[in-house]
């Protein structure tokens, strides 16, 4: 739930559903620089998240992602 213009509005999203960096904009939240990157990586399946709870954990998660895409590109090539 979010609070907006002295109403709860439900999210009609899960907090890691690429729909909801729209419906949390709309509501005036901030949200991390990369929230838009990591919602893009999410739809390639190189995240399992959009919301980190520090940047380092973001960038391991991609670094790994990356290293697993580049071993069965290898394995397929």
């Amino acid at each position: 739930f979010i609070l907006r213009e002295g109403k709860l509005k439900e999210l009609s999203a899960p907090r890691d559903d690429p729909q909801v960096l729209e419906i949390l904009e709309e509501a005036d939240i901030r949200l991390p620089w990369y929230a838009y990157l990591t919602a893009g990586l999410r739809k390639q399946g190189l995240t399992s998240r959009i919301f980190y709870e520090s940047e380092n954990d973001l960038a391991r998660e991609v670094n790994d992602a990356l290293r697993r895409r580049n071993r069965n590109d290898q394995q397929d090539g």
